[in-house]
């Protein structure tokens, strides 16, 4: 607007009108710009009154159930995102109830008592993984279930643990006095390998113990589930015994 000003400056009276008209224009709109913003500043309706705490109330109440959701996805790739739960974890019946009592590293104890099982003879650190984490579970009348995720840290040191794994099994019953071990079986899976056996062992009937074990193999990680029992019969179908059902569980989870 300076170039038409400056052309009307020859003639004063358009000027001194337009000068008017142009004060006008200019204070109008210093009412709209001007006050709007130190209307926003100074209105408490503007900042958190209590009538609009509570309509914001519920988004920040939704913040904390989507935490557990960004963490599961941050965790779902790792060796504790793998491991089953208590609701995945395969029961001795359809009615069995396991409670989780710990996830944690598996121990480093040099005389072998962090191992799982009868047949394993140390922790899986001392067997190729560069990791392994361990979850632990109660049943009823003194049942137990046991998880590792061992992490390896290429293929050759998979097959290698794995080879272990599998002669543990073989020497398993000449070590055990008592024991009974049945044949390393084949689960099909989708996802990787799997294998099963069921370790029996104890002097009488109440007193015997069984294992229903399962191996799974997948990419540069190996899971190993113990599912253990006391003074009860082992009678089940040879495709949904505990360890067949944990195998095809844990293969999900390593998919």
């Amino acid at each position: 607007m300076s170039s038409p000003l400056a052309t009307r400056r020859a003639h004063p009276l358009p000027l001194a009108l337009a000068g008017l008209g142009l004060a006008a224009l200019l204070t109008g709109c210093g009412e709209y710009t001007g006050e709007e913003p130190s209307n926003v500043a100074s209105d408490p309706s503007a900042t958190a009154s209590p009538s609009e705490s509570p309509s914001e109330s519920p988004t920040a109440s939704e913040s904390p159930s989507q935490s557990p959701t960004a963490s599961e996805s941050a965790t779902a790739s790792g060796p504790e995102g793998m491991l089953l739960t208590a609701e995945e974890m395969p029961g001795l019946s359809d009615a069995t109830t396991w409670t989780e009592e710990s996830t944690e590293p598996q121990g480093l104890e040099a005389d072998g008592s962090s191992a799982v099982g009868a047949c394993q003879l140390t922790p899986l650190h001392d067997i190729g993984a560069t990791e392994a984490i361990q979850r632990t579970f109660s049943g009823p009348e003194g049942a137990t279930a046991t998880q590792v995720i061992a992490t390896l840290a290429d293929d050759k040191s998979v097959r290698q643990t794995h080879q272990v794994l599998v002669s543990w099994h073989d020497k398993c019953e000449s070590t055990i006095e008592g024991s009974s071990v049945t044949e390393l079986e084949e689960v099909t899976v989708p996802t990787g390998t799997a294998e099963s056996y069921v370790v029996s062992y104890g002097s009488d009937a109440e007193a015997s113990t069984w294992e229903s074990v399962a191996i799974n193999v997948s990419g540069t990680h190996i899971s190993l589930v113990v599912i253990e029992n006391q003074g009860m019969d082992y009678n089940y179908e040879k495709d949904k015994t505990p360890a067949v059902l944990a195998a095809k569980a844990v293969a999900d989870k390593l998919s």
